[in-house]
């Protein structure tokens, strides 16, 4: 008789695994039926964004700690990755939970960028880049690696390129809240040198050169070149932006492009 038995296990087991594979099918089913694409997205980008503003401390006042920056609280993390594995086994997982945890990363890189993490330091007069690039690295990649293995159960490779991407996204960001704040920046010069320096990173592309080109002009005829200006005024402010566009492209390709208006 426990010869029988034992005969007839694999294929007992086998029936059983059927039946669970099955079951795990129909319910997978049952809650892609049950809750609409569209709100089930909604929910999910919200709650990862919540989350992670808190996992990432985003909004938290500045420690003494200068590593703190890059640190996450584990504790909450972990069961963010805990709900994103029950999702992938119930079949809520995938390239749609995918989307929707991009979506929330994009706007949590956006408030990093934003937050008091990155605002310019006065005070050693560095750039803050350089930590935004080692927050990328060191706290958001490999964060973002394990919630795509938890959602989908498996690795994507592509992650190690869209890591690079994410720091190039990032980097615009910051150098466009920069270049907003240029015409402040050369007002205060050189106290703000970290700000310029965080710029020059930036500014390396066609693209990042004509928006900061652009945008300056703009601020320059609003903020400068007004019939309530005087000459004095209008002189200083010229001095200042030929050391700050000296500073940021010593071949002077920009400042001639700025100061054309300044000098008319």
């Amino acid at each position: 008789g426990n010869k029988i038995s034992k005969e007839n296990q694999p294929s007992s087991l086998s029936r059983s695994g059927k039946l669970s594979l099955k079951f795990s099918k129909s319910l997978h089913s049952v809650f892609i039926d049950t809750l609409p694409t569209d709100v089930f997205h909604n929910a999910l980008t919200t709650l990862t964004f919540n989350s992670c503003m808190s996992i990432f401390r985003v909004n938290h006042n500045l420690s003494t700690k200068p590593s703190s920056k890059y640190e996450i609280r584990h504790e909450s993390s972990l069961q963010l990755m805990q709900l994103y594995e029950n999702l992938k086994d119930v079949g809520l997982g995938g390239e749609s939970a995918v989307r929707a945890f991009a979506l929330a990363m994009e706007d949590v890189v956006t408030e990093f960028v934003n937050s008091t993490w990155m605002e310019v330091d006065w005070v050693q007069q560095q750039p803050v880049i350089t930590n935004l690039t080692v927050w990328i690295e060191k706290a958001f990649t490999p964060f973002v690696k394990r919630a795509i293995t938890c959602l989908t159960g498996s690795d994507d490779h592509r992650l190690d390129e869209e890591s690079k991407q994410w720091l190039d996204m990032a980097i615009a960001w910051l150098g466009k809240s920069r270049i907003d704040n240029l015409f402040d920046f050369i007002c205060v010069w050189p106290k703000s040198a970290g700000a310029i320096l965080d710029l020059k990173v930036y500014a390396k592309t066609p693209e990042a050169r004509k928006y900061l080109t652009s945008k300056f002009q703009q601020d320059v005829e609003r903020r400068l070149l007004h019939a309530g200006a005087t000459t004095k005024h209008i002189l200083d402010i010229y001095m200042l932006t030929i050391q700050v566009f000296t500073a940021l492209d010593s071949r002077g390709v920009l400042l001639d492009n700025v100061s054309r208006p300044i000098r008319k």
